[in-house]
Order: structure tokens, then C-alpha cells, then sequence
């Protein structure tokens, strides 16, 4: 595939509310990404927002998970991009910028994947 794809799990930082850090994941970062997707040359992105329902925590239960739940996690499909380098390192940096305000990066991850479908 032309596409990297990146899987992002976050952990918010810890002096916002967790609804205070969904919202602006998704009214002011979200756009972030959108307005600089450009020279990013990001094609796709998607959050995932994890869902308060009492299954999440039967679930981890049952498998013996101790690690702290994830907020939620981005997809970004990442292909090539037109812009030079300076203008693909500006996006790349207002994304950071934006995420330092909100994310804890220490206890989060991400990792770069690609999509084998079985069903």
C-alpha cells in the first residue's frame, strides 16, 4: 500500500476532565488536522473515542488487564505529500503542539501498521 497507517492510543493529561479533553480532540484538534492534512499528507483520519459502558471494564477484568484504559486512539492514513520538507515539518509540528496541550505523551503510544483484513 502507498499509505502508512498510524495507530495512535492516548491518555489524556491528567489536569483536564476526561470530557473536557473529548471535546477538544474533536472541535479543536480535529480540525488542526484537517487544515494542515495537506502538507501532511495525511488522506485519512479517523478518532476513536472510548465509549464509558460498563462491557470496557467486564472485559478487561476477565483477561486480567492492568494497564490504565486509553481515552481513545487516532488513525492516520499518511501518504506522500507535494509540499517541501519546511511545509510538511510546520504541520507536523502544529499537530505536536496542539497534542502537548492535551495529551499525556509519556503514558500513551503509537505505532505504524498496516491492515491485514480477515472478514
Amino acid at each position: 500500500s502507498p499509505f502508512k497507517k498510524i495507530q495512535f492510543p492516548l491518555r489524556h493529561r491528567a489536569d483536564w476532565s476526561e470530557m473536557d479533553v473529548r471535546q477538544y480532540w474533536l472541535q479543536n484538534h480535529g480540525p488542526i488536522i484537517r487544515r494542515h492534512a495537506p502538507q501532511s499528507g495525511i488522506v485519512r483520519y479517523l478518532q476513536v473515542h472510548r465509549l464509558n459502558h460498563s462491557l470496557n471494564e467486564s472485559l478487561q477484568s476477565a483477561l486480567g488487564f492492568t494497564v490504565p484504559v486509553y481515552l481513545g486512539h487516532a488513525e492516520v492514513w499518511s501518504g506522500a505529500s507535494a509540499a517541501s520538507p519546511e511545509e510538511r515539518r510546520v504541520a507536523s509540528q502544529a499537530a505536536v503542539d496542539d497534542e502537548s496541550k492535551f495529551i499525556d505523551f509519556p503514558a500513551s503510544t503509537l505505532f505504524v501498521g498496516v491492515e491485514e483484513p480477515l472478514l
